[in-house]
């Protein structure tokens, strides 16, 4: 019986995706007669197999009152059946009727989604790959709908593609101008979409675990305790906890100095608390969208709204291992000194980066990019850009005018990106900080790879190298794409390209003219930077069997 009921819900949850599936297009396209009759004899086979699936339910299951209890909201399919009896009731089997009936079932099963998917047997990499896409289709659909347009001219499902990746992936790239032609409604889309890939699919997977009570399966406990570091389930869900706890503290604290900045800057407080919002959680979660058309250009001379944003995206992209690290440390008792390498590294290389960023932006454009501004507003703007091109993505001011000289260190500092465990892509801090100890080490002669009075692993090394040339062959393969599909310049193909991959948002330009080719080809640049990187670390860490046996070592000419 057990596997009767079971069937019963995969069943369902197949009929739940078709629902959403022809609801979608329903509410969100323009819908020709052929094609509303052809939903409309859907929604009556639907309406069947409903009815039929509650009467199996209420004849099989050894309580039916349970029946009653678990399934109240499937007790609305009666409705459209109901002028079958009563001929005066002929309103209850209206179109519009219909859809809120199968809206209705179709939010009450859907948990049965999740018995599905454990009857696939997806494990947690697959699961936090499918999250990403499942969210992405979502977001795509959403805006498509009429009601997230303010305009007339209505965008392409395709760019509505390329706008819910780019903010599912926190990248920031836009083929057209958010704030112009999405409404409030299209832009709360954007904004829930960069909220959930800036905290990650895995996150919120299990938050909700957590709220509702459920538990995971073994596979999915073991890939999490990895991922967060913790040693039990019962830990993990205070870290998943804190996560939520920090994250939205930060953006609140961050919308409110914005908000109090911001102040004359806009029509009312209210239109000024919903810029202040937006941009602290595009800030925080590293996403780089803007509600303006110069980005932050307007305001590249506020020193304040710099420097917030620029706080936001450090706090955000050094990573919530080492947030939580910083937070629980006991500084009494044992100092800076007894932090784990897996918050020094980070920090270190993340400030490294930010130095360096800055002292290339303020000397090599002095005098030509940055020519016309104090030399106070040159600091701070080359502060910001070097922090906002880690992985952020936000512009004060046209980067096009950058030398290239300045833009390649701007690439590179894209192409590292943020630290592991953050809102931020790229090959992350501590990926590019392990390459440069064990090659320092090795160009010493040294057998051991030591940093701060520890050992870094040889799988360590070993990883980080299969990261850089995994993320480098990507790079090679969709830069080819678009210097085939576009009719673009080397250096700016190959910035888009790279600003893609680190999920960055910064362009010279390329991305509102691309091809429909070089859409669908930056889409899954998008797609494999943001979970890419993360996807091949999870591969190379699981524990496989070792052999009992060794075959004989022999050295190789290198170099």
């Amino acid at each position: 019986m057990k596997r009767f009921f079971s069937s019963l819900n995969i069943l369902s949850a197949i009929a739940c995706f078709i629902i959403g599936t022809v609801l979608t297009l329903e509410l969100g396209f323009v819908v020709s007669e052929e094609n509303r009759l052809l939903f409309q004899l859907i929604h009556r086979y639907l309406l069947v197999y409903f009815a039929v699936d509650l009467c199996l339910r209420f004849l099989f299951m050894p309580h039916r009152k349970q029946v009653f209890i678990r399934r109240f909201m499937d007790f609305v399919i009666v409705l459209p059946f109901l002028p079958m009896i009563v001929p005066k009731l002929g309103m209850l089997d209206s179109y519009l009727v219909i859809q809120g009936v199968l809206l209705t079932v179709l939010v009450g099963r859907l948990s049965h989604i999740n018995v599905l998917f454990k009857h696939l047997h997806f494990n947690p990499a697959q699961i936090f790959l499918l999250g990403f896409v499942l969210a992405i289709f979502v977001g795509a659909l959403l805006l498509s709908l009429p009601i997230a347009h303010k305009t007339q001219t209505v965008p392409t499902f395709l760019d509505a593609l390329f706008i819910a990746t780019s903010a599912v992936c926190v990248t920031g790239l836009a083929t057209l101008d958010i704030g112009s032609y999405y409404s409030g409604f299209g832009q709360l889309v954007i904004l829930i979409l960069i909220q959930l890939g800036g905290l990650g699919i895995m996150t919120f997977y299990v938050l909700l675990t957590l709220m509702l009570n459920k538990k995971l399966s073994h596979n999915e406990t073991r890939e999490i305790q990895e991922s967060f570091m913790s040693s039990g389930s019962h830990e993990t869900g205070g870290i998943i906890r804190q996560i939520v706890t920090f994250t939205l503290g930060f953006e609140l604290l961050g919308a409110l100095l914005l908000y109090i900045f911001w102040q004359n800057k806009f029509a009312s407080p209210l239109e000024t608390l919903y810029y202040a919002v937006f941009h602290s959680i595009s800030a925080y979660c590293n996403a780089g969208f803007s509600l303006f058309s110069d980005s932050l250009g307007r305001f590249a001379t506020h020193s304040p709204t710099l420097l917030i944003i620029s706080a936001l995206i450090i706090l955000g992209g050094i990573g919530f291992p080492v947030m939580l690290s910083l937070f629980h440390h006991d500084y009494d008792r044992f100092g800076f000194s007894r932090f784990r390498l897996q918050t020094k590294l980070p920090i270190l290389v993340s400030a490294v980066l930010i130095v360096i960023g800055l002292l290339v932006i303020l000397l090599g454009e002095y005098a030509t990019g940055l020519a016309g501004y104090s030399l106070s507003e040159k600091i701070m703007l080359s502060l910001f850009h070097s922090v906002s091109a880690r992985t952020a993505g936000f512009s004060a001011m046209d980067i096009s005018v950058f030398g290239p000289a300045t833009l390649w260190i701007v690439m590179l500092l894209m192409f590292i990106g943020a630290s592991p465990g953050s809102t931020g892509g790229g090959i992350k801090t501590s990926t590019f900080g392990v390459l440069m100890v064990a090659l320092w080490e090795t160009m010493n002669g040294r057998q051991r790879i030591e940093l701060f009075g520890r050992t870094i692993s040889t799988a360590n090394v070993f990883k980080a190298i299969s990261i850089i040339v995994v993320s480098a062959l990507v790079i090679m393969v969709f830069f080819y794409i678009l210097l085939v599909t576009e009719a673009a310049d080397f250096m700016g193909t190959y910035f888009e390209t790279i600003s893609a991959f680190g999920t960055v948002g910064l362009s010279l330009g390329m991305t509102p003219f691309l091809s429909e080719f070089g859409k669908i080809a930056v889409i899954g640049l998008m797609f494999v930077g943001r979970v890419g990187p993360l996807t091949v670390a999870f591969a190379l860490s699981r524990r496989k069997s070792k052999p009992n046996y060794k075959f004989p070592e022999e050295r190789i000419l290198l170099g």
